[in-house]
């Protein structure tokens, strides 16, 4: 009960009825249950008074990583950083600066915080969570090639890698799309023993889809213990890519077999693989999926139906669904227009051009002009 009351506190800023009960879980001896006083801290971080969530954690005997964090992020939020620093020096305390540094696109302070913390002892724990915060904010902030620098010392220093580690490994090889480093990362990964972990080998199949290296990718995906939305829908999208239409389909098929829940982004990929194909049936039953799965006023299916009906030859059924859009972007309009053109259908092009030059008031891109000239 008061944990809810706590909450609610939070949320009002009532900070008088909040106190009082805090008054009545001191007397009743609750102050060792550990998610009551993580809610009573959330509830004074919220109200802005983190004096009092300070003096609750000094005496918070059982905190735990949400408790740091709480107290930390109230701190942060607060503009108080630097006070943080007075805190107790230790491996997550600096640690959780970092990331609250990294997050806030002061990577200098960052990088500042990490030179005069990784190279010495005084923490009195294992630097590998300093040095993982360090990675993650270079990767958060686009330096992936300073990131791959750090990767390397990890890696040099000895230190026993964890599967974040590993994870944030695989996604620099992602935003650098390298496929030789990947491969050299992937060794590694096995050798340590990481490849079963399924939050590792899941961004190491988005890698190999990415990369178009169906054949890693396929093989990684059947190693997968429990096969989610994520695993599936990225297997899907890398035989999209690479031209594996027939696969990526008959892939569609065993997800709605095996009665997985799929998302708007899948059934907009599985539509553009009927558009390269030109099977109007298969459009179609994805079509009848989309309306039964409640994605029929999504812009991103309807977009994609536009698309795969005007490449299949059903221009009418493309312009019914335009026609019936609730809300049409630059893209949709861009999509039907082409449809019209490459159907025959000049008159009705030009007219939509014209409604959509003067909705957006911009130029005529150059695919509709093309289009409009064969």
């Amino acid at each position: 009960m008061y944990s809810a009351v706590l909450k609610a506190c939070a949320l009002t800023g009532d900070l008088q009825l909040g106190r009082l009960i805090h008054k009545r879980i001191s007397r009743e001896y609750l102050d060792n249950d550990t998610v009551l006083m993580n809610t009573l801290l959330d509830m004074y971080v919220k109200c802005g008074i983190v004096s009092d969530a300070k003096k609750v954690f000094d005496n918070f005997f059982s905190a735990n990583s949400t408790s740091w964090n709480t107290v930390i992020s109230g701190y942060c939020k607060e503009g108080l950083i630097e006070e943080v620093i007075s805190f107790e020096c230790s491996c997550f305390i600096v640690s959780a600066l970092v990331d609250v540094y990294s997050n806030c696109n002061l990577l200098s302070s960052a990088t500042k915080l990490f030179d005069q913390y990784s190279s010495c002892d005084c923490l009195g724990c294992d630097s590998l969570a300093l040095w993982n915060s360090m990675l993650s904010g270079y990767i958060v902030n686009e330096k992936n090639k300073v990131a791959l620098c750090l990767l390397s010392q990890i890696h040099s220093s000895g230190v026993c890698i964890d599967s974040y580690t590993f994870s944030n490994a695989v996604k620099v090889c992602l935003n650098l799309l390298n496929l030789r480093l990947e491969l050299q990362v992937h060794g590694l990964i096995v050798i340590c023993g990481y490849e079963s972990n399924y939050v590792v080998r899941s961004i190491l199949i988005d890698l190999y889809a990415k990369l178009g290296n169906v054949k890693n990718e396929l093989e990684l995906f059947h190693k997968l213990p429990n096969k989610d939305i994520v695993a599936w829908s990225g297997l899907i999208m890398g035989c999209a890519k690479t031209g594996l239409n027939s696969l990526a389909f008959s892939l569609f098929r065993d997800m709605i077999n095996l009665d997985l829940e799929v998302d708007q982004f899948v059934v907009s990929t599985v539509l553009k693989v009927c558009s390269s194909l030109a099977s109007l049936g298969s459009g179609k039953q994805v079509h009848a999926l989309r309306v039964n799965s409640g994605f029929d006023t999504e812009g991103v299916t309807v977009t994609s139906l536009v698309d795969m009906y005007s490449k299949c030859g059903e221009i009418e059924d493309g312009l019914a669904l335009f026609n019936n859009m609730p809300e049409r972007d630059v893209v949709s309009w861009t999509g039907v227009i082409v449809g019209c053109g490459q159907n025959g259908r000049a008159k009705e092009a030009c007219r939509l051009l014209a409604a959509k030059v003067d909705l957006f008031r911009d130029k005529c891109p150059k695919v509709v002009v093309r289009c409009l000239l064969l």
